[in-house]
């Protein structure tokens, strides 16, 4: 066989076998060997970096979906099922893009790709478009026409993203093309190729820019309509979120949700020369991650359900934008207002060696929330991100839920390791007895909120779904780390 139908063959197997699977059964409580079966599993060589949207990274989804079953815990996903399918593709160009004008005097103008104009999003194939421009948001004919290209003379990109969602089409759903005003200079080289292939689906309506003597021409309205083909080929693939939840025993407090949440997606495999090490395993990023959820989602269903309800969300995608997550917000599978806290694992694999015994964490925008204040007062080994330089609190998936009002933070232990998004974060870098004291800490915390005793909220003027707070960086004033934790 070749090497992609070996590769191939592989994969069906392990789809018929499911999900790789160990004989040595964990246990109800947080252990370093536990933690350890779990990360074998999700960063073995087979599972091919699991990367989002492909064969691997669903098999990563069905091992954690049939742990949440054997711990017991109830699905949350998409028909009562623990997968929430998130919409994911990929585009293939299957040319260089052409695009003709007519000017209002009836002349032809011929574009070139890469100079006159450039391709945003999308594809087509070649249609005649009559052209309509708009300078203002209230210019927008309420009714779309597919027949049409919409001109927008807005001044950039954000103008024109407002002025799409204040016509309610902020992809631009009904029109045949959208045209954008681009550099006032030409392109200094047209294409010689297709554009490169792009990881996700094409929208419906293309989009392009227009630059130099052709943006003026469009600016001044000089352009009555144009044809642009732009051949393209849509795969879909398959990708889902991994949704578990213990419902609250509490009538009152049942509607508080407390997120657990993990991404399980890492990096597609590389090409090298036979015999070297082409693959991105992730075990600490972040199988550790989702190793700790697992553990905590297992020890709390064996035991006594709390007040409040837990979901365990782990999140595809977010090595290339928190797209899992973002999807999760949109369609999300609990109320986003009765989400209280999410506290987000990333990383936990290794330990900082900025830090000293007790402290075995941070917690990004620690002073930005309560929550940091509480998980030190319970002696969870916890203390401030103190590399604000590195803008933690904004690089995982809590992110997403913080623009959205909710407490989200993530505890993390990575010290900055030079196998950081390489092929050597490999099972045996990992130290366990690290991560079991990080699990076993942070289910001490997660406990007490739980129990329904406190409920985290932003600091006065720090909240991140806030215009004004958002780029603030208040954590640590101090760059240098706690030595004596």
């Amino acid at each position: 066989m070749t090497t992609s139908s070996l590769r191939s063959a592989s994969i069906l197997l392990l789809l018929a076998l499911g999900s790789p699977r160990l004989e040595a059964q964990t246990t109800a409580d947080v252990t370093a060997a536990d933690l350890r079966r779990h990360v074998i599993a999700l960063a073995a060589d087979s599972m091919q970096g699991r990367s989002a949207g492909s064969p691997e990274g669903m098999l990563a989804a069905r091992y954690l979906a049939e742990e949440l079953k054997r711990f017991g815990v109830a699905p949350a996903g998409d028909d009562g099922t623990y997968f929430q399918r998130v919409p994911m593709g990929r585009t293939e160009f299957l040319a260089i893009p052409e695009l003709k004008c007519a000017d209002t005097a009836g002349a032809e103008i011929t574009a070139r790709a890469g100079v006159d104009f450039d391709l945003a999003e999308g594809g087509c194939d070649a249609r005649e478009l009559k052209v309509v421009t708009v300078a203002s948001a209230a210019e927008i004919p309420k009714q779309a026409d597919s027949g049409a290209a919409l001109v927008l003379l807005a001044a950039n990109a954000t103008e024109r993203g407002a002025w799409l969602s204040a016509a309610g089409i902020p992809d631009g759903t009904g029109w045949g093309l959208i045209v954008a005003l681009g550099a006032k200079e030409a392109g200094s080289r047209p294409m010689e190729r297709p554009p490169r292939a792009r990881g996700r689906v094409a929208p419906q309506t293309p989009r392009i820019s227009v630059r130099g003597t052709l943006r003026a021409a469009f600016a001044e309205r000089r352009i009555a309509s144009l044809t642009l083909h732009a051949p393209i080929r849509s795969i879909e693939l398959e990708s889902a979120n991994v949704i578990g939840i213990i419902r609250g025993a509490s009538a009152q407090l049942a509607e508080d949700v407390i997120a657990l949440s993990a991404h399980y997606d890492h990096l597609p495999p590389r090409v090298v020369p036979e015999g070297q090490d082409g693959i991105f395993n992730g075990a600490d990023d972040d199988a550790s991650g989702c190793a700790v959820v697992l553990e905590l989602a297992e020890a709390f269903a064996a035991g006594k359900r709390p007040p409040r309800t837990l979901l365990f969300f782990f999140a595809t995608g977010e090595e290339i934008g928190l797209v899992g997550t973002n999807y999760a917000l949109d369609h999300p599978p609990v109320p986003i207002d009765k989400i209280v806290v999410d506290i987000n694992f990333e990383m936990l694999g290794r330990p900082d060696p900025e830090l000293k015994p007790p402290a075995r964490m941070w917690l990004t925008g620690f002073e930005r929330s309560d929550l940091g204040d509480e998980l030190v007062r319970l002696g969870v080994p916890v203390v401030a991100d103190f590399r604000l330089q590195q803008s933690f609190f904004t690089r995982s998936d809590n992110y997403a839920l913080a623009l959205r009002g909710v407490v989200a933070q993530t505890l993390s232990s990575f010290g900055l390791h030079e196998d950081y998004h390489k092929v050597s974060d490999e099972i045996e870098s990992l130290d366990y007895t690290h991560m079991e004291a990080c699990a076993q800490g942070a289910l001490v915390g997660c406990r007490r909120i739980a129990d329904g005793e406190f409920r985290p909220s932003w600091r006065p003027g720090l909240d991140p779904s806030k215009p004004k707070a958002r780029e603030r960086n208040t954590e640590r004033q101090d760059p240098t780390p706690p030595k004596d934790g």
